[in-house]
């Protein structure tokens, strides 16, 4: 490709923490972006440098869906280092969340989410 380098960034939910009865797991619609993850996608950006460099990194978040659809109390339990954590955290800040749902009522769960940033030069 005219020696550009691709983009990718690859989304991947790893799990919930909720209570652990599994008859509310079961009943649980989990919490999702508003217009799915190409929504929460939008909001990602591979830090130009690391991009530049070639560099790839993994972060994995953990932060609250609230019954409002925000996201809080976000916390890095893996590091990809800064710019690549302030990265994934201002992409899950700005996403506009759909909260989860048990029976007919919003609930409030804990999300973890990983970040894969793969920066690949053809």
């Amino acid at each position: 490709m005219n020696g550009t380098k691709s983009l990718f960034i690859l989304l991947v939910v790893v799990g919930l923490g909720l209570a652990t009865e599994p008859a509310i797991q079961q009943d649980l619609k989990p919490p999702s972006p508003k217009g799915g993850m190409r929504a929460l996608q939008r909001h990602l950006y591979y830090p130009t440098t690391a991009r530049d460099l070639g560099i790839d990194s993994q972060v994995l978040l953990q932060f609250r869906i609230g019954t409002d659809g925000r996201a809080t109390h976000i916390k890095i339990l893996e590091s990809g280092g800064h710019v690549f954590d302030r990265a994934a955290i201002r992409a899950v800040e700005r996403t506009k969340w759909e909260p989860a749902v048990i029976g007919d009522r919003k609930t409030s769960v804990h999300y973890r989410l990983p970040f894969h940033f793969v920066a690949s030069g053809s």
